[in-house]
C-alpha cells in the first residue's frame, strides 16, 4: 500500500494532505479528539479514506526513532 504518495511538504516543516491546505496535524488532532474516519471523511469531503492511512502512516514514521523521548 503506498498511501504515503497522498502527502506533500508544505512551508515549514508542515505536511499538508495531497494538494489541499489540510495539514496533517489537523487530521491528528481529529482523530486524536475522538471522530471517526466516518466523520472525518463526511465532513471533509475532499478527504479520502487513503489520506487518514497516509497520515496515521506518516505519523508512526516521524516518531520511529531513536531520540524519541515519551513522557
Amino acid at each position: 500500500m503506498q498511501v504515503f504518495a497522498t502527502l506533500d511538504q508544505r512551508g515549514r516543516d508542515e505536511a499538508g494532505i495531497r494538494g489541499t491546505r489540510f495539514r496533517v496535524t489537523d487530521l491528528l488532532e481529529l482523530l486524536a479528539a475522538g471522530a471517526s474516519n466516518g466523520e472525518i471523511l463526511a465532513d471533509y469531503t475532499f478527504l479520502e479514506s487513503d489520506d487518514i492511512r497516509a497520515v496515521l502512516l506518516y505519523a508512526a514514521g516521524l516518531s520511529d526513532h531513536e531520540g524519541l523521548i515519551c513522557a
